[in-house]
């Protein structure tokens, strides 16, 4: 009948692959597409290469896109929010900046492409871009995009205004922060949550708790997320009178059954207060089964204070419920070297290899010139590392010339 022909029906067909996550099939359906097929439909391509950066095959979505006879604003918002997802942060920034750019930025090599094709990001485009900017501190390239969202005329709705107010609280930007929230005509629930984890993260607990006061006097009901950003702030500021209160108006006034990460951030406030029998009786009386996470804020409390029988009982917890994860071990072997038991560290260490329990090892990452660099401890494959091993060792022997 010739359906196999159509372009409609080919498209459905490669999508229903795409959605199932079978994209072999949909590739194979798509290459033995006519060709007249493949040029006439923009669709297609935009489908099979959203179907690629789904299942993280970003190399041949790239190849793809390179292939593409036309592309429309559909096309890149594919290919860019794909990048964003599978951690292509830099290449996702490579594309956006030349969707963003005029004449006078000169040097970005896919610009002249997209002038040609009078292409300009929509809102899902930029909030995925902000978005990778928060998760990895990409702050130049988070203040690039918001620079072009003015210049562009992009409309600020809740989406493209909440990524952004989130951009610039986890960049540790939080007065920046807070002009983009209140130049927000447009304000739902989690813009202000967002706005109260930003003051409550970087210790300003009182503008957090008058942030929550305003919220509610604007009609928003609170939800699980905005308490838990403040019990957080009052956890970092201890103020644990506010925060049992915040807490206990959960389910009296709000209606908001508490969740795993709620009754963490009570233990976390009690324990950081030295509270630690509090934080006990609390664990005890608890209506759901304590969790790693509940053992761990007790943990990490008693470490802080040094309270070493409390910090066996946790760790002995801790073990119980995941004797294989490294944390348990790695914690109490920290608690008895800030007590200077080498002796129980060394048995702690020994009993991790016994086990063969390693530790994952730890990393960073910092933005330098708007180019993020990610660090790895122990990493040899960095292209500067002699200049930043010599940085490192010249900045440890000056912390000791200061005792």
């Amino acid at each position: 009948m010739g359906f196999e022909y159509d372009v409609f029906v080919r498209v459905c067909l490669v999508e229903m692959y795409v959605k199932v996550e079978l994209v072999d099939y949909a590739l194979q359906l798509f290459d033995e597409s006519p060709e007249r097929n493949k040029v006439e439909s923009v669709l297609l391509w935009n489908v099979v290469i959203n179907g690629c950066c789904k299942i993280g095959r970003v190399s041949k979505a790239l190849a793809l896109f390179e292939e593409m006879p036309e592309r429309n604003v559909g096309s890149w918002n594919s290919l860019i929010s794909g990048l964003l997802r599978n951690g292509e942060v830099d290449k996702g920034m490579e594309i956006f900046d030349g969707m963003m750019t005029d004449e006078k930025n000169v040097g970005l090599d896919l610009f002249f492409k997209m002038v040609d094709e009078g292409v300009k990001p929509n809102g899902l485009t930029v909030v995925s871009a902000l978005s990778a900017c928060a998760k990895t501190g990409a702050l130049e390239a988070g203040r690039k995009i918001h620079d072009s969202i003015t210049n562009s005329g992009l409309h600020l709705n809740a989406a493209v205004g909440n990524a952004l107010l989130d951009m610039y609280a986890k960049c540790g930007y939080i007065e920046s922060a807070s002009l983009v929230f209140n130049g927000l005509k447009e304000k739902d629930i989690r813009t202000w949550s967002i706005m109260i984890w930003g003051w409550a993260i970087h210790g300003h607990v009182d503008k957090a708790l008058r942030c929550f006061v305003q919220m509610r006097s604007t009609g928003i009901k609170p939800d699980g997320v905005s308490v838990l950003a403040v019990l957080t702030g009052c956890s970092h500021a201890g103020r644990v009178d506010q925060g049992l209160q915040i807490f206990d108006g959960m389910r009296r006034e709000w209606s908001i059954e508490p969740t795993m990460k709620h009754y963490a951030a009570v233990v976390d406030l009690l324990g950081r207060a030295g509270r630690f029998d509090g934080a006990l009786k609390f664990i005890e009386n608890m209506p759901l089964e304590p969790d790693y996470v509940i053992w761990g804020a007790l943990f990490s409390a008693c470490r802080a204070h040094k309270n070493m029988e409390m910090a066996k009982v946790a760790s002995e917890k801790l073990l119980q419920l995941e004797p294989k994860h490294a944390g348990g071990h790695v914690f109490l072997s920290n608690v008895y070297a800030g007590a200077g038991r080498w002796d129980d560290v060394e048995r702690v260490r020994s009993s991790m290899k016994n086990k063969n329990v390693e530790k994952d090892p730890g990393w960073s990452s910092m933005e330098v010139n708007g180019q993020l660099h990610t660090f790895v401890a122990g990493d040899s494959a960095h292209t500067r590392k002699q200049e930043i091993y010599s940085k490192l060792e010249e900045i440890i022997m000056g912390a000791k010339q200061l005792g």
